[in-house]
Parts: C-alpha cells; structure tokens; sequence
C-alpha cells in the first residue's frame, strides 16, 4: 500500500467515526469550498496539527550551532598546537 492510498484510507476512515452533526457541518462547508469532504477534512486535520506544533527559531539554533563549532574549531586547533609542541620535544 502507498502512502496516497493510506491517506486516503485514514482520511475516511475519520469520517466514518464523526457524529452525523459533524459530518453535516463538513459536507456543508465542503460544498460552500465547492470541494469534496475529503478535502476539506483533510486541510482541516493539517490546520490543526500546525496549530499544535510550536514554531521553531531556526536562527537561534544556527547561532547556537555557530558558536559550537567556533568552540569545536578553537578546541581542535589548541589541541594540534599541543600535540605539535609535544611531539617537537
């Protein structure tokens, strides 16, 4: 089975449990978008699930990740100082 056809199968498989009130709002606003209920249900589903994520700062991670490998870079580079100066000895 591909994901297409699991998706699908999830999609009414939800549609199937909802109460006959939700599913009359669905069809309703599904024929107000002028598109199927699976469609609808669908784009609501992902609306809900990114309301639900928490936004990522992806700057602060990449300062973050910055400073790490400066601290790595810096650590590496003193590290070679000290075995060059060991090994001249």
């Amino acid at each position: 089975m591909n994901d297409g056809n699991l998706k699908k199968d999830l999609i009414f498989e939800v549609l199937d449990r909802l109460s006959p009130e939700a599913r009359f709002m669905l069809d309703l606003l599904a024929k107000s978008q002028k598109r199927s209920p699976e469609e609808v249900l669908e784009d609501e589903i992902k609306k809900y699930i990114s309301g639900q994520m928490p936004s990522i700062d992806l700057e602060s991670i990449t300062k973050s990740l910055q400073n790490t490998a400066y601290q790595t870079g810096y650590w590496i580079g003193s590290i070679k100082s000290f075995i060059k100066k060991h090994q001249q000895k």
